[in-house]
């Protein structure tokens, strides 16, 4: 256990040492640290439910739903995060959170996401709440070898400790250790609802621009409503999709239940999708909702569920946008007689 407990307080200290640099790429590596020790933590923890839960020890006022438990022994990470909640070591919104954080360091480390911009903030605030996480772990047992030593970051948390005062004040050892790492990492003075305040606007920014420009530019303007703009970006897609033709089975659709032009033209008037309106005011208020916002899980929680919520519609004016820019690309090339 304490092996372990030190390695953690290397992983931590590194991810200090990367944010220090506040550089994106060091950033990522950062975010996986700390995610790794939040995972390892929880890991354990689920182990110790699992061993005081068995026949050996009679403790049926905290035992644990078997499934529950069972699920976070393997490895699933949002089981062990709903263990910790279930269980009580964290509340719910540091369980909201974790999963947050860790949905973020997945898609910087298997899609190469840089989220630049809030990355730094994100990577620093798991950081935090990792160090509340083991502040709030208590192991009910210690083990430590004669043999063992300790890596000069530990050591710096730690102190010159010997084997025996390793063993019997761990405990308050390990806890003035990650006290002392959330410290550090608070006094880096980041401001992660600022940042992702500043993130939120630029995207409805974004995605209010490329309303503008296709209402604008085009061969229907003067007649293409931004509520028209909105609608057609998603019907369009669905038009020329196996979906579109379901849609327009169950919605009354009385022509050739084929995929194309035919199909978008009565979705066009008969779509009831996710947004059938201008969504850019909407936008705005929740993001002055976040302004607002003092409470750092509650933002993070706020901001998450916007990009998630608004991800498909948001992609779908940035490929109308995209297919707009292209033809008009080629109206050029044919008047220039390319």
């Amino acid at each position: 256990m304490i092996r372990e407990l030190c390695d953690h307080i290397d992983q931590l200290d590194l991810a200090l040492d990367q944010l220090a640099l506040k550089d994106r790429n060091f950033d990522r590596f950062a975010i996986m640290l700390v995610d790794n020790v939040v995972e390892l933590a929880l890991h354990q923890y689920a182990k110790h439910k699992k061993l005081f839960g068995s026949r050996w020890f009679d403790d049926t006022e905290n035992r644990v739903n078997d499934r529950v438990l069972e699920a976070a022994l393997g490895q699933d990470f949002d089981a062990k995060v709903t263990l910790a909640l279930q269980t009580g070591l964290i509340t719910a919104p540091w369980s909201r959170s974790i999963n947050w954080l860790h949905s973020f360091r997945n898609s910087s480390y298997h899609a190469g996401l840089r989220h630049e911009g809030i990355l730094h903030s994100l990577a620093n605030f798991y950081l935090v709440t990792c160090c509340d996480l083991l502040v709030a772990y208590k192991p009910s047992s210690w083990s430590y070898g004669s043999q063992q030593t300790i890596s000069h970051r530990a050591a710096k948390y730690l102190g010159h400790t010997d084997g025996l005062r390793m063993l019997f004040d761990a405990a308050e050892l390990f806890e003035a250790a990650w006290k002392r790492i959330r410290v550090v990492a608070v006094n880096m003075k980041c401001n992660m609802i600022a940042d992702l305040v500043r993130d939120m606007s630029r995207t409805i920014d974004e995605a209010d621009e490329q309303i503008k420009f296709v209402a604008t530019n085009s061969p229907r303007r003067g007649e293409y409503s931004r509520r028209q703009v909105v609608i057609d970006a998603q019907v369009w897609p669905l038009a020329f999709s196996e979906e579109g033709v379901e849609y327009a089975r169950k919605n009354g659709y009385t022509g050739r239940l084929v995929q194309g032009p035919a199909l978008a033209t009565w979705l066009e008037g008969n779509f009831r999708g996710p947004s059938t309106v201008d969504p850019i005011p909407g936008w705005k208020r929740r993001l002055r909702s976040l302004s607002e916002e003092k409470d750092e899980h509650a933002a993070l929680d706020k901001y998450c569920n916007f990009i998630r919520q608004t991800q498909a519609l948001r992609d779908a004016l940035s490929d109308q946008e995209a297919r707009l820019n292209q033809y008009i690309q080629e109206q050029v090339d044919i008047m220039r007689g390319k």
